[in-house]
Parts: structure tokens; C-alpha cells; sequence
């Protein structure tokens, strides 16, 4: 992460990156470079980790944008944001978490 942001591990296999003055669009790159450096991690840099999964490894990012209106708390800001992902792994037909 560079200057305008910050990212931890929330639990699991999920993680959280805050992205200060970052608009939508900026964001959705960011997402990109992470979903494509971690599928690369584990697809050329981990091939034990590869043979264990069994199916082609995927990377899910939900996203939201901050909104103090309709943002009582930082739960509420989660919460969008694991609709969205859970949207985009329906969309793709996964059943369970990757």
C-alpha cells in the first residue's frame, strides 16, 4: 500500500484495504493489481499450495465507498462491502468461499 492507504487481515481469508482519496475508479485498479499479484503468488511462486487446492484459485474483492449517511459505524461500510462480494461470486457461480 502506498501513503493514501492501509490493509489488514480481518480474519481468515479475508482482508481489508482503506483507500484514502481514492475514488471508485482508483479503487477498482487497486483491486485489480491485488486480485492479479496474489493469483500469481499462488499459481507460480506456491505450486504446493496449487496441487492442494484442486480447482483453479480465485481471487473475490468486494468493494464499497464510504458514505457517512448511511454509514452509522465501520460495520455498516463492511457489511456493503461483503454484498458486493458476495454479488460478484454469484455472478461468477461460485457456491462457497474461495
Amino acid at each position: 500500500m502506498n501513503n493514501n492507504g492501509q490493509a489488514t487481515r480481518r480474519g481468515g481469508d479475508e482482508f481489508v484495504a482503506i483507500l484514502l482519496e481514492t475514488d471508485r475508479e482508483g479503487a477498482e485498479v487497486v483491486a485489480r493489481r491485488i486480485g492479479e499479484q496474489v493469483t500469481l503468488a499462488v499459481n507460480q511462486r506456491l505450486p504446493l499450495v496449487r496441487e492442494k487446492l484442486r480447482r483453479p484459485f480465485t481471487v473475490t474483492i468486494g468493494m464499497a465507498q464510504y458514505h457517512p449517511d448511511i454509514d452509522a459505524d465501520e460495520n455498516a461500510l463492511l457489511d456493503r462491502a461483503n454484498q458486493d462480494l458476495t454479488l460478484k461470486r454469484t455472478a461468477r457461480g461460485e457456491s462457497r468461499r474461495s
